[in-house]
């Protein structure tokens, strides 16, 4: 009898237990996951790392931005649904325009797909490129989520020089502006670098 009430005991201070675990943060199922972003989202380099034209070879960095749209825009996943909230009201859509900054560096020719997403820069500009490598690349995008795409449509692109006498900082940049009209801020933006010969070098993606 006295073992009976002992492991009745032990039944209900494990229930007590357990639901007093439960009870603890981020052990309920279901909780909220929320991340601000600030004024630029990253765009982060996939797929085929480093370019390599004539023995030299090349990486690509960006960031994607709209003004202070992303400034305070907060993401809040609650299971398998995401919602956006700015200033406390529910966002839907990006702007109608998005644009994007990318820069174009030496890397290491030695880096391979399994190593980590950012180029390994190794000069930062103090070498600067040849125009014409730069001039020869050419972008695409497109929306993306899960299987569904669609195209994103280039509306400007801008190659900008580095300055004279730029000395340790000789860097090349392009500004592009995408359409971004009704496309939902569960979509990721996909923009492709191609060669000349129109073949992809490489893929740099942002996601929120």
């Amino acid at each position: 009898m006295k073992f009976l009430r002992s492991k009745s005991s032990a039944s209900s201070f494990l229930a007590f237990f357990c639901f007093f675990v439960l009870l603890l943060p981020g052990a309920r199922a279901g909780e909220e996951e929320k991340k601000e972003y600030g004024r630029a989202i990253l765009l982060s380099p996939e797929g085929k790392l480093p370019a390599k034209s004539d023995g030299t070879c090349v990486g690509f960095i960006g960031e994607m931005s709209a003004g202070d749209f992303f400034l305070g825009l907060t993401r809040i996943k609650k299971g398998a649904a995401v919602e956006f909230y700015k200033a406390g009201k529910l966002v839907h859509n990006f702007p109608d325009k998005i644009k994007l900054e990318i820069q174009i560096h030496r890397v290491s020719c030695d880096q391979t797909q399994t190593e980590p997403d950012v180029p390994d820069v190794l000069d930062l500009g103090a070498i600067p490129l040849p125009g014409e490598l730069v001039r020869s690349f050419r972008f695409q995008a497109k929306w993306q989520r899960n299987s569904e795409s669609q195209p994103g449509a280039l509306l400007s692109t801008e190659l900008i020089p580095p300055q004279p006498w730029c000395e340790l900082r000789c860097i090349w940049r392009w500004r592009l502006r995408v359409s971004a009209k009704d496309v939902p801020l569960t979509k990721a933006l996909e923009v492709f670098v191609l060669s000349e010969q129109g073949e992809e070098v490489q893929r740099l993606s942002a996601r929120l």
